[in-house]
């Protein structure tokens, strides 16, 4: 529909005009524009100047092609509105609001949405519109997109001004002076400055009242060039010769105060009499070098972000097949301990396996988070058994003599929280404790069940959403070398570190966690006391232990289950494993396969374990073309990918069931027995597969009563209070309402943040329109 953005727009249209400047830009941005936001027309149009009053074109792409450029009057246009406000949006009747609008009515056009092109000053340069002879649906990420790419297009349309100023400017100095520089010296035989132009005065710092009559050489040569620069004017006297004459050189020179300047050197000879003089023709290269270091800095950004994306695609690749691997090997070892006898003393080994199996599974989730194909994994969370998992890790980053320490309290309440991100803040935290300490020193981690009341929240670190309330908190404690009060001012800083070899993102990366899951975080430390962190999570409602109680019980059954996975190794093992549990197994190696086995025992087969990245035919499109075979076909979806992916890529499609890669026989064994209990065809979301679900909800429920907070600090800020304090409640929910997945509520709450940290005077009407529409943007199921 038009005005709907598809999936990952900015990637498309920033990969079809990277690259590219000029004329070129504006008609690639176009088209990918149109394309992106499916419109019918984009058009990209400079704003009246010089005392007309005609807008004109600088790329046009309506439906299917480019047209050739036009000018039309500005008045009685939707344009006109265009540069009075940020965005303009008539989502339809557009032909009748603007009736002598040509254009708009020889297109047919129903709806239109457009930006402004801003200068560096904020002032409208022009016009990114998009036009459709439908009407448009208001969409913020069409908004956004727009208004992106228009800030990107002002920036070239500045560009490009500059540059033929700066063309006319530097043709105007070319026919005044041929070849001449910026400043002009003269000076005789003997080296001594007969002429000083003002431009002259201007790079050195020498009037031309103190120049004439003193030798070059004392004003502006460097120490170590002046014995060349003689010898030079010498052998000039006797040869008529120099090194330097009809070249042009680039040396440095001394301003006033002492400061070496990069020049550009032109020499000539100028006969007056019997004698000679020499003309310099001197331009500063200052601004040269800045502008160069500069360019050299911006192109080594650019292939940082292209590294960075290679490395996420690499990261991306590596993970699917390693988590494919961990899933091969979870399976045979878990169908041998099964085999074996309960005492065999092969049943440790083979547990270390599945150990060290399930802890290289965190770090696939991180490379593919990194790659952006996954995100938090919430689930209830035992803080306690998080530490005791993680213990032989941490030890190994606390080098002896100085020890690990555990104060862990048991029971805890539950947590809701991503593993590995918690397992982010724990190596962190000891990490940092661990290279403070001396020799004989300690870190001690230390859980517990707290209250946090209205005063401890008040000390806690800028950012955080705490409430009052119950809360698990997380404390690392050390007894190093500690931080004075400038160093604890800013350790959270990104790139800020103390440490030679530091990237000092650490305790920021940990900050961001702790925040993104509502929680808090305090520091205590001085010169030689040590450091205490203490991070705190809000208690959830979850059962850490529901996971495990899934796993318990008789996990054998009946049935037939066709296994889809690329991977041979996955499927080997999970033959064996399912067959350990008294399943019989079908095996197909592609998504072409499966449909031809389906196709022929579909009234026999129970259960599909479908893996969703597949070569050839996709997981998605082998599930349609299972279930064009027969609609009631129970699926089980597996992939290294979080169940928001998944889900994403199945939209609006009936799965069984979602199983995580890697993943051990127990789960799998566990997983297939409940979904041959359930009735065929029952929507993923109505099987509580994810504990996130619960979660979402429990936040849903708590929403409304935050926004509440939130108009409240926001009226108090109206009434000459805090501003900073309401936009920080802003930024927080902001965050966690997109990290539990409301994405329209946090683009409303970050139009919000915006205008509370804007440098202006807030218009207060119009924030409380933004309020209004941030409350109608609550969800309206979790």
């Amino acid at each position: 529909m038009p005005g709907n953005v598809p999936d990952d727009p900015l990637r498309s249209i920033v990969a079809g005009t990277a690259t590219i400047t000029g004329d070129a830009y504006f008609h690639s941005l176009v088209r990918h524009l149109a394309s992106a936001l499916e419109v019918r027309c984009a058009l990209v149009a400079e704003l009246p100047k010089g005392g007309s009053d005609l807008v004109a074109t600088l790329a046009v792409w309506d439906r299917d092609g480019f047209t050739e450029n036009f000018e039309y009057a500005l008045a009685g246009t939707p344009c006109e509105n265009v540069v009075q406000q940020t965005l303009c949006f008539y989502p339809s009747d557009i032909q009748r609001l603007f009736p002598r609008d040509r254009v708009l009515v020889d297109m047919g056009a129903e709806s239109y949405l457009a930006s402004p092109l801003p200068d560096s000053s904020g002032q409208a340069l022009g016009l990114l519109a998009v036009i459709d002879d439908r009407p448009m649906e208001d969409d913020p990420q069409a908004r956004d997109l727009l208004t992106i790419f228009a800030s990107r297009a002002g920036m070239e349309l500045e560009r490009q001004r500059s540059e033929a100023k700066l063309r006319a400017s530097e043709e105007r100095t070319r026919r005044i002076v041929e070849g001449a520089l910026d400043a002009v010296i003269t000076i005789d035989a003997e080296g001594v400055v007969t002429g000083w132009s003002a431009r002259a005065s201007a790079t050195f710092g020498w009037s031309e009242e103190e120049a004439l009559g003193r030798t070059l050489a004392e004003l502006i040569i460097p120490e170590e060039n002046r014995e060349p620069h003689r010898a030079g004017l010498e052998r000039f006297a006797e040869t008529g010769e120099g090194p330097l004459l009809g070249q042009r050189v680039e040396i440095d020179g001394l301003h006033r105060d002492g400061h070496r300047i990069p020049l550009e050197l032109s020499i000539a000879t100028i006969q007056t009499g019997g004698s000679h003089e020499f003309s310099a023709f001197v331009r500063d290269l200052t601004r040269r070098r800045q502008n160069e270091e500069a360019r050299r800095k911006l192109e080594a950004r650019i292939q940082d972000a292209q590294k960075a994306e290679s490395l996420a695609v690499l990261a991306g690749g590596i993970a699917h097949d390693f988590n494919n691997l961990l899933t091969g090997i979870l399976s045979h070892a878990g169908t041998a301990r099964r085999q074996l006898a309960p005492d065999s003393s092969v049943q440790q080994a083979l547990a270390h396996v599945v150990q060290g199996s399930k802890l290289a599974a965190h770090l696939t989730g991180q490379l593919l988070a990194y790659a952006g194909k996954g995100s938090f994994e919430v689930r209830p969370l035992d803080l306690s058994a998080e530490v005791r998992g993680l213990e032989s890790l941490l030890q190994s980053q606390v080098r002896a003599p100085a020890r690990l320490e555990l104060d862990l309290a048991d029971p805890l309440p539950a947590i809701a929280a991503d593993p590995v991100q918690v397992h982010q803040i724990l190596l962190n935290l000891v990490i940092n404790g661990a290279e403070s300490l001396e020799e004989n020193g300690s870190v001690r981690i230390r859980t517990r069940a707290v209250e946090l009341s209205a005063p401890e929240i008040d000390e806690l670190v800028a950012g955080s959403a705490a409430q009052p309330g119950p809360h698990v908190a997380l404390e690392v404690e050390d007894n190093g070398c500690g931080m004075d009060a400038e160093t604890l001012g800013r350790i959270f800083d990104p790139f800020f570190t103390t440490k030679k070899t530091g990237r000092g993102l650490g305790l920021a990366a940990a900050l961001g966690i702790v925040h993104r899951h509502g929680g808090s975080i305090h520091v205590d430390s001085s010169p030689g006391a040590g450091t205490r962190f203490r991070v705190a999570f809000p208690v959830s409602e979850g059962d850490p232990r529901a996971v495990e109680r899934r796993a318990q019980g008789d996990l054998s059954g009946r049935g037939l289950v066709l296994v889809v996975d690329d991977d041979a190794y996955v499927l080997q093992g999970v033959y064996y494993a399912l067959e350990s549990y008294g399943y019989s197994v079908i095996l197909a190696e592609s998504g072409e396969a499966a449909v031809e086995f389906y196709r022929r025992r579909s009234e026999e087969i129970d259960l599909v374990l479908l893996d969703m990245t597949m070569p050839g035919m996709g997981g998605v499109e082998t599930f349609k073309a299972l279930r064009a075979i027969r609609p009631d076909v129970r699926v089980l979806v597996a992939t290294g990918y979080d169940q928001q992916e998944a889900a994403r890529q199945f939209a609006h499609e009936q799965l069984a069931g979602f199983l995580r890669k890697p993943y051990d026989p127990e789960d799998l064994a566990a997983e297939v027995k409940r979904l041959l209990g359930a009735a065929p065809g029952v929507p993923a979301e109505a099987l509580a597969l994810d504990p996130l679900e619960a979660l979402r909800a429990s936040y849903r429920r708590e929403l409304p009563e935050k926004l509440d907070a939130l108009e409240a600090a926001v009226r108090a800020a109206r009434d000459g209070g805090d501003r900073d304090e309401a936009r920080d409640l802003a930024h927080t929910l902001k965050g966690t309402c997109g990290f539990y997945g409301f994405d329209t509520l946090s683009t409303a709450l970050e139009g919000v943040e915006e205008r509370l940290g804007s440098a202006e005077e807030v218009d207060w009407d119009e924030l409380d329109q933004a309020l209004h529409r941030t409350r109608s943007s609550l969800p309206k199921r979790a």
